[in-house]
């Protein structure tokens, strides 16, 4: 009876092992392609200094390897609907963040820009409105959501609630406003993009309610 016991642990515990080991070769092979990236710069020291330079890196990180892991011959883009494997990039994207960005705030824009899924996507997954994903797909990016809400919400700078406010659907006091309360909320294609001068109009037009025109 011990030895059928010990089966039984064996076989629970065999999924969590393999878990393990992706996880530990995705960090390895990926830890790698960063010091790549370090490599062809002139000055190494610039990118905890550069939020750019970050950026330029995650780039780097899903042309030399995540595109292949997400969209290869075998899986034919399978993979971008794993997101036991998406969470697992998740975690590293914001060791990433923590170890090299300047401001150390991880952002989804950025995590869509590292994986090439789309942010629309994540956005219907978090409110329910994706039939395909499970309970713990949508628990999943909700902390996604959470933990880039709440490093921007502790850094307070004038960027930072700009960003809790126009991509995060926070009111002026910093509080998330509920969904279906939001009334003209945007749209993801309207979402403010933070590189374009019109951005502060479409902020505007998205304040201009019937009770406030």
């Amino acid at each position: 009876m011990s030895r059928a016991k010990k089966t039984i642990q064996e076989q629970n515990t065999k999924p969590d092992a393999i878990q393990n080991q992706v996880v530990d070769k995705l960090e390895a092979d990926i830890a790698e392609i960063v010091e790549q990236y370090i490599q062809t710069l002139d000055d190494p020291t610039e990118l905890k200094e550069n939020n750019g330079l970050f950026v330029d890196m995650l780039k780097y990180i899903y042309k030399h390897y995540i595109r292949f892991i997400l969209d290869n011959d075998t899986n034919k883009g399978a993979n971008r609907y794993d997101y036991k494997l998406l969470d697992n990039l998740f975690n590293i994207y914001t060791e990433l963040v923590y170890r090299y960005k300047k401001n150390k705030r991880p952002l989804i824009s950025e995590y869509c820009l590292f994986t090439h899924i789309s942010d629309e996507t994540l956005y219907n997954i978090r409110y329910c409105r994706n039939d395909k994903a499970t309970l713990e797909d949508r628990e999943n990016v909700k902390r996604w959501y959470k933990e880039c809400e709440t490093a921007l919400a502790n850094g307070g700078s004038v960027f930072e609630i700009f960003l809790l406010k126009s991509c995060y659907g926070f009111n002026d006091n910093l509080a998330p406003i509920p969904i279906e309360a939001q009334g003209a909320t945007l749209s993801i294609q309207q979402l403010p993009d933070l590189t374009k001068n019109d951005s502060r109009k479409v902020l505007e037009d998205k304040s201009k309610t019937p009770e406030n025109p």
